[in-house]
């Protein structure tokens, strides 16, 4: 009982802010699974249509305000313009440390090895489900924290 009076004597605890997570892919249909699923469990979620669209989409947040700087980054690895793994290591060399998962159907070794030579934080062959997206991203902002 003394805790309730104290914590209600500081007022209402702060929320903590939900996660924003960017997703780049060129199906349209990744992001009518990913983003709903993810929104679900309560983070903030852009979709954008290919790489070049996640890197002006970073420009713009950089110029404007690290409020909504994401806090990862979902990634396909084969997008029209730049790939994931472009992305990828073009935020590595700016020293974007942002956690960053990358998709793909590409059923090749070589295609995950350059993926974690690249700095990605985890990696994910389509299909997959929903729910096991969800637990790589929740594991990565529990590690955050």
């Amino acid at each position: 009982m003394e805790i309730s009076k104290a914590n209600h004597a500081r007022g209402p605890v702060p929320r903590p802010r939900r996660k924003n997570i960017l997703i780049a892919d060129d199906d349209p249909d990744i992001h009518g699974l990913v983003g709903p699923a993810l929104r679900r469990e309560g983070y903030r979620v852009i979709a954008l249509p290919s790489g070049a669209a996640l890197m002006d989409h970073l420009g713009t947040v950089l110029l404007e305000s690290r409020r909504a700087w994401p806090d990862l980054i979902i990634t396909d690895f084969c997008m029209p313009g730049f790939t994931g793994i472009e992305v990828l290591a073009g935020l590595r060399r700016a020293d974007w440390s942002v956690p960053i998962v990358v998709i793909t159907a590409i059923d090749d070794l070589h295609v995950s090895e350059q993926a974690h030579k690249h700095g990605a934080t985890a990696f994910l062959r389509k299909p997959f489900t929903p729910s096991a997206l969800v637990g790589i991203v929740h594991g990565i902002v529990r590690a955050q924290s």
